[in-house]
């Protein structure tokens, strides 16, 4: 049976999707994350919004191995998680380019004082999503409000480890670049919620909804626990160029 379920709780705002997507416009002969074989697969839509930009949608897959995010069915653009070595891929067809980021440990300190709370605030009237109650958190560093978000405790538990995985990934590429950026630039919610604490956003539950202080949101409109993904979508295309990210910014990789 297809347990596609529509989530609308009116009235809550939400927040972006994943940094990861500014991956996408800056990024392969085939890259080495194989195919998958045919089954059913975890599938979320949200709606993102930016301040200036007009609403869109993004879908994410999971499955055992990997994470799709794309814009929905006929995307060509992707961004592919492969979830067993931890590297991301991002694949822009007008570049014909691949970017890759491998997994790296954080070996630096804060270059910025950080201190990292959470209130939860009272959220009465949310309906139960699949029978759980949903609850509102504000989060916080150094005493200013980054994200707030409803999330819902038992809720969508592979997707949101799919997450956890992606993020920490993508916090190893945010540590390696921030001693390019000037202390007095540095916004701690950045420093905080992208390096040093990157699944303090999925600690509370799924988050259905969320907004930051830039303006950003993103709402859970849709999940599909028994969506049939075509094997294609976890193949990177062939032929394009395949680039790294290093110390030195975007390079060819060693071996493409």
């Amino acid at each position: 049976m297809n347990r596609s379920r529509r989530v609308w709780l009116l009235g809550v705002f939400s927040g972006t999707l994943m940094t990861v997507l500014f991956l996408a416009a800056c990024s392969g002969e085939e890259g080495n994350a194989p195919a998958a074989s045919p089954s059913t697969h975890l599938m979320l839509l949200f709606q993102e919004q930016e301040p200036d930009v007009d609403p869109y949608t993004t879908r994410v897959i999971v499955t055992d191995h990997y994470m799709r995010m794309d814009d929905g069915k006929g995307a060509r653009d992707f961004v592919l998680f492969d979830r067993r070595h931890r590297t991301i891929y991002s694949v822009s067809y007008d570049n014909r380019a691949t970017l890759v980021i491998h997994h790296k440990p954080i070996k630096v300190d804060s270059p910025i004082p950080l201190t990292i709370d959470a209130r939860k605030v009272a959220h009465p009237d949310a309906p139960l999503v699949d029978g759980l109650k949903p609850v509102q958190y504000d989060l916080l560093v150094n005493g200013k409000s980054c994200t707030k978000l409803v999330a819902v405790p038992g809720l969508l538990q592979g997707a949101l480890k799919a997450m956890r995985e992606f993020r920490r990934t993508l916090a190893g590429q945010h540590a390696a670049n921030l001693s390019k950026t000037p202390v007095d630039m540095l916004d701690p919610c950045f420093v905080a919620d992208a390096v040093f604490a990157p699944v303090r956003v999925l600690q509370y539950g799924f988050p259905i909804r969320q907004w930051d202080a830039n303006g950003k949101k993103r709402t859970l409109v849709d999940y599909n626990t028994d969506f049939k993904a075509d094997p294609v979508l976890f193949r990177l295309p062939k032929g394009f160029r395949i680039e790294e990210m290093g110390p030195h910014g975007v390079t060819a990789a060693p071996n493409a």
